[in-house]
Formats: C-alpha cells, structure tokens, sequence
C-alpha cells in the first residue's frame, strides 16, 4: 500500500529484492530554477513527502485514496499532515544524519549537498513545530528565525499556582484545532528543569480517591469492579458538572482543573471518529475504519451499562455528588477529553490498605 501511494505521488520504486525489500531512489537536483536555496528546500519538502508515507500507520493508510491521480495524491498527503508530519520530519533527519556520517567516513563529496538538505529539514521541522505566530508565512531565502519571548495574551507559565513550578521561558498558547501546547520562547540548555507538577493536581485515579467531593465515591465504583480508567472517567465527568454548577452561582470552584474543564470542547465539538454520525465515517470508505469505529461504539455502550448499574448501586448522597446518573454520552465526551488532551505516564504510588475501606 506504501509503494502504491509513493507511485501515486510520482516516485519511482524498484523491483522488489529476494527479501521482499523495495529501494526507493530520490535524485534531487540543487539547481532547480530560482537558484540554490530553492532547490535544497524542494528537494527537503520532497524528501518530507516521501518519509511521510513511509511513516504511515495502517488506520492512516486508510484514508488513502484507492487508483489515485497525482492530485489526489498530493491532497491526501495534505490531509494526513497534522498526524504525520512531524514523524516524516524526524525520520527525514535521522536518515540524512546516517547518509552524511557513511558519505563522510567514505571521502564522498556528497556529505556538503546532504548537509544542506539537512539544514533544510531541520529548518522545516522547526517551523512545523513552533506556534502559529512564529511561523513564516513565505522563506524566499533560508532565515535563521530565533523565537520571541511570549506575546502579550499568551498564558506564562510560570505562576500557575498549587505549587506547579515551570521554567520562565515556557508559554502556552492555542493552536487552533489542536488544542493548547507549551511552547519554548527562547533556546533552553540541555538537561535543565522544564516544568514540575504536583501529583495532586493530575487528573487521574490518585486525585480522585484523594479528592473531597468524589473519593467515596471512586471507593465504592472500584469496589463495584469497574476499571480504574472508567472511574476516572466518571471523576472528570463530576468535576465537569461541579465545576459548571458553581461557576452559574458565582461560587469559586475549589477543583484545580477548571481552566481544562472549562476550555473542553463540547461533545458535538469531539473530534474522535467515535463521535462521527455512521453515515459520515461510512462515507470515509474503509471497511477496517468502520468495523473499528464500530467495535469502539460497542465497547462504550457495554461500558456505559456497567457504569449505570454501578452508580444506581450507589447510596443517593453518593449519588448526589456525581451531579446525576452517568448515561453513554457522558462517557464518549469524557473519552474525547482523555483521548485528545491526556499524557500517559506511569507513575507509581503507594496505597494503605486502610485507603479502600468502605463505611
């Protein structure tokens, strides 16, 4: 399917070897038109281009156009952009990064030119990478662009509060359609400190035993035998009513994660394909995206009956500080909010086994 899409797009392959191995020979040419620079930087985005569809998971794969024309091609390349872009990027450096050190320890004059497509990789990676505002919108000639220090409107880092710690060079901004990421504003030396967080201000299964208003509640769910990622499910879900009901009454929320809660996209926002009608991820024409939507659907129901017959088993007090029944919408939001916006990281935590008694 790779080698297919790669002659979608124009590259020419050879046969395949004994060990079933297709080479794929790039030849740029630096003298393209419009000068030196020009040429390094086609040859860098073609380079980019054929990395991408080589870094291409089998669901990305998918939304591959099948008997497609060059054109189209080259908009299902566009399309796939946001999700992999970056790893083309990267995998585009770290084969040159092996070409220039055998082009070097060989005495080849090729190592200058594949050090300028390097610089032109890196300069791409760069700028795929940084915020909107840093970006250049045109390079008629390769710019050596240092990053500014964080506008006026963007959220410093520093300050956070509830003993959260981040370095003063970090910001954070809105990337539209991707969400909010830290970003450096400055060049930062390796091996310093970035950002330090509490445990008790991470959204997980420890705050939610921990916390005030849910923590008998996550007792009696887990001992109920639900999975500790559905209970915490539920824990954003609460927080997100409670935070919602004393933000109508003017009353200040004492949960730490009202800014997250607050900015969360709505579910009719959700981007997960869980959350498309099944007339539009069927049009999307894959078989294999379909049935893993579909199985993805089925799962989530079996879970949302699970979790409502835990919650009806709950006393009503219990139930109160829930903010009301838990139905399979509430879960499918709150899969989108952990699915698009958490980190996953272990982390290891001691428990007493006083901490799951039940009065």
């Amino acid at each position: 399917e790779k080698l297919q899409a790669l002659q979608d797009l124009g590259f020419n392959a050879g046969d395949e070897d004994e060990d079933g191995q297709v080479a794929l020979k790039l030849e740029f040419d630096f003298e393209l038109p419009g000068g030196q620079a020009s040429g390094v930087r086609s040859a860098a985005q073609r380079l980019a281009d054929a990395m991408q569809v080589l870094v291409l998971t089998d669901l990305e794969l998918c939304f591959w156009p099948p008997a497609a024309s060059e054109a189209e091609a080259q908009d299902a390349l566009k399309q796939l952009v946001p999700c992999s872009r970056r790893r083309a990027l990267l995998a585009a450096r770290r084969a040159l990064g092996d070409s220039i050190r055998s082009a070097e320890s060989a005495g080849l004059e090729a190592s200058a030119a594949l050090s300028e497509l390097l610089r032109e990789v890196q300069a791409l990676l760069d700028e795929f990478c940084a915020p909107p505002s840093w970006r250049l919108a045109a390079r008629p000639d390769p710019v050596e662009k240092q990053p500014s220090p964080c506008e006026e409107g963007d959220r410093a880092a520093p300050g956070l509060g509830g003993g959260t710690w981040a370095r003063h060079s970090l910001c954070s901004r809105e990337l539209p359609g991707r969400g909010y990421g830290l970003f450096a504003a400055e060049a930062i030396p390796g091996g310093e400190e970035l950002l330090r967080v509490p445990e008790d201000l991470l959204l997980n299964i420890f705050t939610a035993l921990q916390s005030q208003h849910f923590g008998r509640a996550a007792r009696l769910l887990l001992a109920e035998g639900l999975h500790v990622e559905a209970v915490t499910m539920i824990f954003a879900i609460a927080e997100h009513r409670r935070c919602r009901e004393t933000s109508s009454s003017s009353a200040t929320p004492e949960s730490p994660w009202v800014d997250l809660l607050a900015r969360a996209p709505k579910l009719e926002d959700v981007t997960l394909l869980m959350a498309w009608p099944v007339e539009a991820v069927a049009a999307l024409g894959s078989e294999q995206v379909s049935s893993f939507v579909k199985e993805a659907l089925l799962s989530l129901w079996s879970l949302s009956r699970e979790v409502s017959l835990a919650v009806q088993s709950l006393p009503e007090e219990v139930q109160a500080s829930l903010g009301g029944l838990i139905g399979f919408d509430d879960l499918l939001w709150a899969r989108g909010l952990f699915d698009s916006r958490a980190v996953s990281a272990e982390i290891k935590h001691v428990w007493l086994c006083s901490t799951w008694l039940v009065s």
